[in-house]
């Protein structure tokens, strides 16, 4: 069975994510010719008539599906016996991205427009080979055969005993074979299409590749016309549901930017304009207006430094929190060392909602922070350290990850007044009474 990933080899099996290839042997092919007058629309339809009578078994017994030039107005159908692909361990096709025969990459026409003249190409694919036959002058084959190898031959990795049965079947005389035999390689899905990669037959390199429009190639998937009628418009509202969604989350991302945007602009302004009224107000009691402008300017330096009045300086905050972080060697990292811990979520809550019962904390950073580290240990290190910084951590949450004993946390915390600078309210008092006259 052919089980190709879209990409790295590397990621967790999932079967949604999996092109499978089923051995052409198990499939009959029949070609046919196309009336002129049938129409795309009713494309699907004809064929399913006509796959009705050529097939020696019912066609809901049947996986199948057909691969179409309407320029040349010709169709090849090709089908399997779906209690056979069972019993051989094919069960549950609907949960694949996609079902194909093996031989699925020489019905492109961007492959069958290398041969102007009838030709025989083989396919090797795991222990099956394929033998395709092309008339020059339609890119898709008009024949295919396909058997399994012998026992002899997958012991040795040869295929020569196979090829002789299948040439066998064909008038020599009437065909060139093409001496480069191919072997399947993987099978690369992309955004709008499929890459097949064709190997030479020693594994060494790629010799070509073959791009397949995504949309076309479902006339190619075995797996019936109503179910992929039901899959495709599944996908499609799966996409629209997806844009719906980048879309709903690229406007709540504007309005949260333009929120805060609002919250720091006029927040601060708005505050430190109260600030300094409340103080104006108490030193103009007092009769002495050179006390109040020298006030007010400690004011506004007092409000800058310590972030009071809806002055959240996050992007601060967290290098702050971070230095406290364990980190380890790694001499392929830029700078050698590689954090154990690093966060996931930050939240700021606006100060100027905190409760009465908080006014003494209100100069103080509300941080709420979740993150994941390498272990229960380096989390609790760096809890540890917090709290030895001077960090008040008012709830704490942590949560073992079973998979890669990883831990994840969630810390509420009230940051230092002073994080890089320190405010010493003597040095600012002792100032003022210097200069006051």
């Amino acid at each position: 069975m052919a089980e190709e990933f879209d990409a790295a080899d590397d990621i967790a099996f999932d079967p949604r994510d999996i092109v499978l290839r089923i051995p052409g042997e198990h499939f009959f092919c029949e070609s046919i010719d196309l009336p002129d007058e049938l129409e795309e629309k009713d494309l699907e339809t004809h064929l399913e008539d006509a796959m009705q009578e050529l097939s020696p078994f019912p066609i809901e017994h049947l996986q199948w599906g057909f691969h179409v030039s309407m320029e040349h107005r010709k169709a090849l159908l090709f089908g399997a016996l779906s209690s056979k692909l069972r019993l051989l361990g094919w069960e549950n096709l609907d949960i694949f991205r996609r079902v194909f025969p093996s031989f699925v990459s020489l019905l492109s026409e961007d492959f069958g427009q290398r041969y102007d003249s009838p030709t025989i190409v083989f396919l090797w694919h795991e222990y099956s080979l394929t033998a395709a036959v092309f008339d020059g002058k339609c890119p898709m084959p008009f024949q295919i055969h396909s058997q399994t190898l012998t026992e002899q031959e997958i012991e040795e990795g040869s295929v020569d005993v196979t090829r002789s049965k299948l040439l066998a079947l064909f008038d020599l005389d009437q065909y060139e074979i093409d001496a480069q035999l191919i072997r399947t390689g993987q099978t690369i899905r992309e955004k709008d299409s499929f890459r097949f990669e064709h190997l030479d037959e020693d594994f060494e390199e790629t010799m070509d590749e073959v791009k397949v429009d995504a949309d076309s190639l479902w006339r190619d998937d075995v797996r019936g016309i109503p179910f992929k009628q039901q899959e495709r418009k599944r996908r499609k509202m799966g996409r629209l549901r997806w844009s719906a969604l980048l879309g709903a989350m690229a406007t709540c991302c504007l309005l949260l930017f333009l929120r805060v945007g609002m919250v720091f602009s006029g927040g601060i302004v708005e505050d430190k304009g109260k600030e300094k009224q409340r103080i104006k107000e108490t030193i103009v009691a007092d009769g002495d207006p050179t006390v109040e402008l020298l006030n007010l300017k400690d004011v506004e330096r007092r409000l800058q430094r310590s972030g009071k009045g809806g002055g959240i300086r996050p992007m601060r905050s967290l290098e702050y929190l971070i230095q406290f972080a364990a980190t380890k060697a790694d001499p392929n990292s830029p700078t050698g060392r590689n954090p154990t811990l690093w966060f996931t979520y930050a939240r700021f809550p606006d100060p100027t909602l905190q409760k009465e019962s908080e006014k003494e904390e209100k100069i103080r950073e509300v941080v709420i922070l979740r993150g994941t580290g390498e272990g229960i240990k380096v989390v609790n290190d760096f809890v540890d350290t917090l709290k030895a910084e001077g960090v008040t951590i008012t709830k704490e949450r942590k949560t073992e990850v079973s998979s890669d004993l990883s831990m994840k946390f969630e810390l509420t915390l009230l940051l230092p007044a002073d994080q890089d600078e320190e405010t010493d309210d003597e040095t600012i008092a002792q100032t003022d009474a210097e200069v006051t006259p």
